[in-house]
């Protein structure tokens, strides 16, 4: 199990995570995830970090409105030094950037010249099923998460289904961060009762203004026992443990945020949804300060 220390400011949750001595030292990573086009309505002023790292969902519906708002947002974070970089994926609500599932090819059009616009920028990195090394520190990311309903990036949590995308993860210890959109069984993916992460089928282009959404169906029941459900992917938790990433940063179940470690795992899960369950967002991020032991 990772080493780590926990503190409540008022700005962020801070995090210290102790590192091996090939992964770079003193770098601060912000988390935040699940921002729903709120970032610019988030009660509290963004700590300083070398990097911002952001696991999706930062749309509603994934409109063209939305994207350039995250866009504006994030190149104003860039560009006043509050960060030096980001890295971030895609979400389920984001379907704007989920172009495989697009068969309008004016849609299709329309969807690549809105995230060439979002994605080919100077020191932003959009991660898709692939990686990138910013500060030495190696990255993966994937927006997958398990199927209900018409959403973007989803598939049944089977090795058929997420696996085909999940099995894409490096297992040869060359990832330091892992990104997804989706949380890990058991780790930060805690929800109530029959209670879904959604409670509306975004209008997010032509090509899907027509679709209908069915009720969500109950989310399993916690693997204790308990009342809690639990909502992450059986597939990517064996897939995390087999690569053991040093951070696990996502978010996707509102109810999950927090930070939570596993036996005999060296991976902290750090879930940083910034809305609640309410779609408010009050939630705070997670500050990751990466140090080397003394």
């Amino acid at each position: 199990m990772n080493e780590l220390r926990t503190r409540d400011s008022e700005l962020c949750l801070e995090v210290e995570v102790t590192v091996p001595g090939h992964v770079p030292a003193s770098l601060t990573l912000l988390c935040v995830s699940d921002t729903h086009d709120f970032q610019h309505r988030m009660p509290r002023p963004l700590p300083h970090a070398d990097i911002l790292v952001h696991a999706g969902d930062f749309t509603v519906r994934g409109s063209r409105d939305e994207v350039a708002n995250f866009r504006a947002w994030t190149q104003q974070l860039l560009d006043e030094g509050i960060v030096g970089h980001v890295v971030f994926v895609a979400g389920n609500h984001d379907f704007s950037l989920d172009t495989d599932a697009t068969k309008n090819p004016r849609v299709l059009e329309s969807q690549l010249e809105l995230k060439r616009a979002l994605t080919q920028r100077e020191r932003v990195h959009y991660l898709q099923d692939g990686g990138c090394t910013v500060l030495g520190l190696r990255f993966y990311g994937t927006p997958w998460t398990t199927r209900f309903s018409r959403w973007a990036f989803q598939a049944p949590d089977t090795e058929e289904g997420l696996g085909r995308h999940f099995a894409r993860i490096p297992v040869d210890g060359s990832v330091d961060v892992l990104v997804s959109h989706s949380p890990p069984r058991g780790q930060g993916d805690s929800g109530h009762g029959d209670s879904a992460p959604f409670d509306f089928l975004p209008e997010a282009l032509a090509a899907t203004a027509d679709s209908q959404s069915s009720a969500p169906p109950p989310a399993a029941a916690a693997d204790d026992g308990t009342h809690e459900a639990r909502m992450g992917s059986r597939v990517l938790l064996q897939r995390v443990l087999q690569a053991k990433p040093l951070l696990h940063v996502f978010g996707h179940i509102h109810t999950g945020h927090g930070v939570t470690t596993l036996a005999d795992c060296r991976t902290v899960f750090v879930n940083c949804a910034i809305c609640n369950e309410d779609y408010e967002p009050l939630q705070r991020p997670i500050l990751v300060r990466l140090v080397h032991p003394v």
